[in-house]
């Protein structure tokens, strides 16, 4: 026969109980931390640029494969490049904007909580390692002639930093859109090649509607009333 284990001692059981506590009450502490309201705005943000990137594809490809070699004075390529960096560059300003304004109504700074996450809590090595490893893969492919395969790699590494923020904010929701960056940045990058910037506006639409959808459940009154 096999022996029975024998009952855990009660002071092991009693310290299990308190480390259940503890994880229940620091679950519940996050939660109802603040940052989880000052990412309120974003969401009409992603909603809003959800439409937005999904235009730009368009536009985008339609001027790509154009017969005319140029546009707008430059070289079509050159060109392609430089409006699509410029509308990565204008749009993280607008989204920081937002950030800003959202945790100076709240009374926060929000240069004080992004030193604090990327610096003291160590958030950095993660971003930096990520978009390190995204400008080598992007610098192979352009090299290569496989600049279609962007669009997916760019949706990969968003998704792979998304997957880890609850290391530094207490936005465990935003996993599943992660995941779903992931799996569709990675089917994307086997299909159409053709279609770079079709790719491109359906692959951040999807994202941005995620977000938006997941971040309702962010909201305080959403979850108070739940």
């Amino acid at each position: 026969m096999t022996p029975q284990p024998s009952p855990l001692p009660e002071e092991l059981q009693a310290a299990l109980e308190d480390v259940r506590q503890v994880r229940d009450t620091l679950g519940k502490l996050r939660m109802s931390h603040p940052i989880r309201e000052m990412i309120g705005p974003m969401r009409i943000f992603s909603f809003a640029m959800a439409p937005i990137l999904l235009g730009y594809g368009v536009l985008m490809q339609r001027w790509f494969d154009a017969s005319t070699t140029h546009l707008f004075g430059m070289p079509k390529r050159t060109f392609v490049w430089v409006a699509s960096l410029t509308f990565v560059v204008l749009s993280g300003i607008a989204k920081n904007m937002i950030y800003r304004k959202a945790s100076q109504a709240r009374g926060y700074s929000y240069s004080e909580v992004i030193r604090r996450v990327l610096w003291v809590d160590g958030y950095i090595r993660i971003v930096v390692a990520v978009m390190s490893v995204l400008g080598i893969l992007i610098a192979v492919f352009v090299h290569s002639g496989q600049a279609y395969q962007i669009p997916g790699l760019i949706a990969i590494c968003s998704g792979a930093i998304v997957i880890l923020i609850p290391l530094a904010f207490p936005l465990p929701e935003l996993t599943w859109v992660g995941v779903i960056s992931l799996v569709a940045g990675g089917a994307s990058m086997f299909m159409y090649p053709a279609y770079p910037f079709y790719k491109a506006g359906a692959l951040f639409f999807i994202i941005c509607i995620g977000f938006g959808f997941t971040t309702v459940r962010l909201n305080p009154k959403t979850e108070s009333a739940s």
